[in-house]
């Protein structure tokens, strides 16, 4: 029996995976957990439950605890939670609840740092990942083709809020299948990756338009340091698939949502493009119109600022516009927010947090959220953690020669690029479950690797 439980806890990160795959995003409305919404913070009680279970493991084996780099900024954050909770008293439970969504990943990462875990864990996850991920391809495909179904609900299995899990897992996934084709070969099953322009198109996800070029520059430019000719050529094949399923789905999108007069809409449209580019130069017409000798330099900068950040589209990346000049806080709240939960949509506590008092500030952008809750000081900090992880694959790329692992570090380091600078300005990537656990979950992996100098036969299996 001993030896069963020790497997399956083993073995618990795969188990995880497909936990956060369905679980919460089923309890959306008309979800299969519609009913149990607490489902939906499901990982807010397993990973505090994974953590005790590992520190008695340590104690009962009469192991070290591995704190890891990221130890520090951890509880730095941790204490400005204490501190902005105090200057705005800040409920406990509150502050509990913030830390945990903030923090729950970064102390999973030293979880699994401190786990004896399978010999070929990461071939076993890649694969459980790709897997769950590719098998979306045909369900999305039937649900339009056979049903008409479109945009949120273009995934049953996911859930109605799953298009967005869906764009996160397809760019990370991509970024694993381009690093595996630059350091090893290009196979047929890389054409794969018109399957997520597929998903991308009848999902409406419209952020993966966005990201997808942006981070598979970054694998390449990380891979590419080694440089060498058959790289160079693979890295220009990828390049050339990329643009054509960029080009062929893009050219379906206006067939698809030609009723719909959004910002992508229009820019995918040559017949509506006109319209972007009159829009984009009505406010700076405006402003140099309505301004006189007497107006300042400060408001003609306000007047301008105001009427480019409530264009179409501008709105997901407008965070400093709409917390220094809508929100506009008092000089404290701005170092330190106005507590742990002020970001919070009030599904949990029932009660909404007090950026909700704002109206017309987009409550989905992930800056803005960590603002509200501690501020600029606690902003820094996250960065600061995020950059520790920088920090470690960066040493592993020096540090390892194995191609099979330059693989998943490079694949990781576009994974960190896309969950610290593009997926927060779209949705709270910080606090959400399918961006924050495999990014750390490889993060985690990496680190193992580079701490122990485990060789090829530990990694490959």
């Amino acid at each position: 029996m001993k030896g069963i439980l020790t497997r399956i806890y083993e073995w618990f990160p795969i188990v995880f995976l497909i936990i956060i795959w369905y679980v919460p995003r089923q309890t959306a409305l008309h979800g299969f957990f519609e009913e149990y919404t607490i489902l939906r913070w499901i990982t807010l009680f397993i990973i505090p439950l994974w953590g005790i279970i590992q520190i008695s493991i340590n104690i009962y084996t009469k192991r070290g605890l591995k704190l890891t780099p990221l130890i520090i900024p951890i509880l730095c954050f941790g204490l400005l939670l204490l501190i902005s909770s105090f200057l705005n008293k800040t409920p406990f439970a509150q502050l509990i609840g913030a830390g945990l969504l903030y923090l729950r990943y970064p102390i999973l990462f030293i979880i699994l740092v401190n786990m004896d875990l399978p010999k070929n864990i990461l071939k076993v996850f890649t694969f459980v990942f790709g897997t769950l991920l590719l098998i979306q391809i045909p369900e999305c495909l039937y649900r339009y083709l056979v049903l008409g179904i479109t945009q949120d609900h273009i995934s049953w299995s996911m859930g109605p809020w799953g298009t967005m899990d869906l764009g996160v897992y397809s760019i990370y996934f991509t970024s694993i299948l381009v690093s595996y084709g630059i350091f090893k070969k290009i196979r047929f099953y890389h054409l794969l990756i018109g399957g997520f322009f597929i998903i991308a198109l009848l999902g409406e996800i419209r952020a993966f338009y966005f990201a997808i070029f942006p981070v598979v520059v970054v694998v390449c430019l990380v891979a590419l340091k080694d440089f060498s000719k058959d790289k160079f050529i693979r890295t220009g094949i990828f390049f050339s698939l990329l643009i054509v399923f960029f080009v062929l789905s893009l050219k379906l999108w206006d067939r698809i949502y030609s009723t719909r007069n959004d910002f992508f809409t229009k820019l995918v449209s040559a017949q509506k493009r006109k319209e972007i580019i009159q829009e984009y130069k009505k406010p700076l017409l405006l402003v140099k119109k309505n301004s006189s000798k007497d107006t300042s330099k400060r408001d003609k900068f306000q007047d301008t600022i105001k009427k480019i950040a409530g264009l179409p589209g501008v709105h997901r990346v407008a965070w400093f516009y709409d917390y220094f000049y809508k929100i506009n806080p008092p000089f404290i709240n701005a170092l330190f927010g106005f507590g742990p939960g002020a970001s919070f949509a009030g599904f949990f506590w029932r009660e909404k947090g007090k950026i909700y008092r704002y109206d017309n500030v987009n409550k989905k952008n992930q800056i803005i959220r960590i603002l509200a809750d501690v501020g600029l000081v606690g902003l820094a900090i996250f960065y600061w953690l995020l950059f520790c992880v920088l920090n470690i694959l960066v040493k592993v790329k020096k540090h390892i020669s194995d191609n099979e692992m330059k693989i998943f570090v490079c694949a990781t380091i576009g994974m960190w690029f896309f969950y610290t600078f593009l997926c927060p300005l779209y949705t709270l990537a910080w606090r959400f479950d399918a961006p924050s656990y495999i990014f750390f979950f490889y993060s985690a992996m990496v680190y193992k690797i580079y701490k122990h100098d485990i060789n090829k036969s530990y990694v490959t299996g």
